[in-house]
């Protein structure tokens, strides 16, 4: 493998990692405030979709150093299909195929950006 296709993987790899960290810690500090409150469904998806596009927002600019749009793409859409995964490894997913589909397009547009 090149040099510059080492540096890609590896920012990659740290920056889907950083962004599963990140993912993890939110939900988990907003699951303790669902518990505490009453919160509406679709806030709380709302909710969701903000800390999913905050986490590759940061993990990008954290691990991708100069330019690679096509970095932040995969960043975005490999942390949350292994999110989906990890949910669904423990019970908590429920999984539809459209909805999964159209949010690993989103994140993944948001980091395109």
């Amino acid at each position: 493998m090149s040099e510059n296709k080492k540096s890609a993987f590896s920012e990659i790899l740290k920056g889907t990692i950083l962004a599963l960290c990140f993912m993890i810690v939110a939900i988990l500090i907003f699951a303790g405030i669902v518990k505490l409150t009453k919160i509406s469904s679709s806030g709380i998806r709302a909710v969701n979709q903000f800390i999913k596009v905050l986490s590759v927002f940061f993990a990008c600019c954290y691990s991708i150093s100069g330019g690679g749009i096509y970095k932040g793409g995969i960043i975005g859409g490999l942390s949350v299909t292994v999110m989906y995964l990890v949910f669904a490894l423990f019970g908590f997913a429920q999984f539809s195929q459209t909805f999964w589909a159209l949010d690993i397009l989103f994140v993944s547009v948001i980091g395109l950006i």
